[in-house]
This record gives structure tokens, C-alpha cells and sequence, in this order.
């Protein structure tokens, strides 16, 4: 079984008074024959950065809410990250308004170790699950995002899509 949703992530560059408009979207609920009779949706709030500048590194943290309906014993979950606009994982950018690229990466730990991706893509998905459900369960799965210093780009507004796969 799958659920989808995605997030734009956006922030904006050398403006101190701006500040980033995320919205989050959830699309379309897979169902495939498994062991457990379950439903499960996700609702996402994505990493808010604050204005970049070029000498420092900018963090920030977002979380994937899973929401399980149903009947279920034993029940796991993984939650993959697409590549955003870069169409690669391992080297994520937003896209500006000129065009220009700002370098950016989601992380499964809040010591930046782990990428958040899908299994066998360089990095991992976040994961998660519990015993027993009889009813609604829901869980709340934290990531983390980064921009690294040293990138010359032009003020403005930066933004990218992550698609967010959940398999359970």
C-alpha cells in the first residue's frame, strides 16, 4: 500500500522581512492486498528556512504525519522523499525565479548522517510503525533540512517540490 503527498519548500534569499510560504497537499491514497486492513493518509509540514546568507549554514526541521485507519497487527511503514527539482536525491537544489539553483538536503536525523530518500537511492526513508491498531493511529515522523554556506546566489524567492511516498 502506498500513500503520496507533496511539499513545495520554499524560502527566500537576503530579504531579512521575507518570509517562506509553504503548502503542503496531500494527493492519493494506494491500496494493494495486504495482511492488514488498513488505510493510511500523510500530511506533511515542511522545513521552514529562514532568509540565506552566504556565510552561514541554514537548518531547519519539518515533520510527516501518518494516519492509519483500520485493523492492523504488527503494522511498518516507510516514508521515501523524491528529488525535487535536481532529479537526484543526493543533490537537491530549489529553483529561483531567474532560474538560478540553491543548494539544499533533507535528512533523516537531526545530526545530518542520514539523506532522506527512498531505499537504494543514496540515502534512506524514514520509518516507523506499531503493534496494534482497532481504529485511528497516528504517528509523526520528524526531518531535517539543510543549505550549506558559500553558495553566491541571487535574492530571491527559491522553491522545490519533494514527492513523499509512504509504503505500508
Amino acid at each position: 500500500m502506498c500513500s503520496l503527498a507533496a511539499m513545495t519548500f520554499a524560502r527566500c534569499s537576503r530579504l531579512p522581512i521575507a518570509f517562506g510560504f509553504f503548502p503542503l497537499v496531500a494527493l492519493i491514497v494506494c491500496h494493494s492486498g495486504s495482511a492488514h486492513a488498513q488505510t493510511c493518509t500523510l500530511s506533511t509540514q515542511p522545513v521552514i528556512f529562514s532568509p540565506y546568507t552566504s556565510s552561514g549554514v541554514d537548518t531547519g526541521s519539518g515533520t510527516v504525519s501518518v494516519t492509519c485507519s483500520g485493523i492492523g497487527l504488527l503494522v511498518s511503514y516507510s516514508i521515501a522523499a523524491g528529488s525535487g527539482a535536481s532529479g537526484t536525491a543526493s543533490a537537491r537544489y530549489m529553483v529561483g525565479s531567474t532560474a538560478s539553483h540553491l543548494a539544499y538536503q533533507l535528512y533523516t536525523t537531526s545530526n545530518y548522517a542520514t539523506v532522506w530518500s527512498s531505499t537504494g537511492a543514496g540515502g534512506a526513508p524514514l520509518t516507523g510503525g506499531y503493534l496494534l491498531s482497532l481504529g485511528n493511529n497516528t504517528s509523526t515522523l520528524s526531518f531535517y533540512g539543510r543549505i550549506p554556506a558559500g553558495q553566491n546566489v541571487i535574492p530571491g524567492t527559491y522553491m522545490d517540490t519533494i514527492l513523499v511516498t509512504a509504503t505500508y
